[in-house]
């Protein structure tokens, strides 16, 4: 048997012509058979995970930079990619406590297309620090 692509040959997303060729043992009493297919090759899938950030309310400086990508053939990563991934709030940051869902930013690639599972910027309120001294005074009768 002889397959084109040889197995294991990377492919092009789109569509694509696969033959199989039979080659018998007696070519004097049998002729060689071409099986031809054309199959659809789609983007594969990256899944990016992220927890969710908590920050404290009025904190502006926030960084999304704790993620993973999983999914790449062997060999390649984000730097193969065709833009760069990235998140972001619609709105920008929040003043305000509570959850936000954090937006997953991507342009598109060619051969893989972003599988994001979800995560939430949390913005917690500001907790006031509260302290007190006790004090024993003594008093004399006088």
């Amino acid at each position: 048997m002889i397959y084109n692509p040889t197995i294991g040959t990377p492919v092009e997303v789109g569509d694509l012509t696969i033959k199989l060729t039979f080659v018998p043992d007696d070519l004097a009493n049998e002729k060689p058979e071409i099986i031809s297919r054309v199959v659809s090759v789609g983007k594969r899938t990256l899944v990016v995970t992220m927890d969710d950030v908590t920050v404290i309310q009025g904190e502006t400086n926030v960084s999304f930079d704790n993620y993973s990508v999983e999914g790449f053939l062997d060999g390649e990563s984000q730097e193969d990619l065709d833009s760069p991934i990235g998140f972001e709030i619609t709105g920008g940051i929040p003043s305000s406590p509570g959850s936000y869902p954090i937006q997953l930013m991507f342009e598109g690639d060619d051969h893989y297309e972003l599988l994001f599972t979800g995560a939430n910027l949390i913005v917690e309120s500001i907790q006031p620090a509260l302290s007190w001294t006790v004090m024993t005074v003594q008093l004399k009768a006088g």
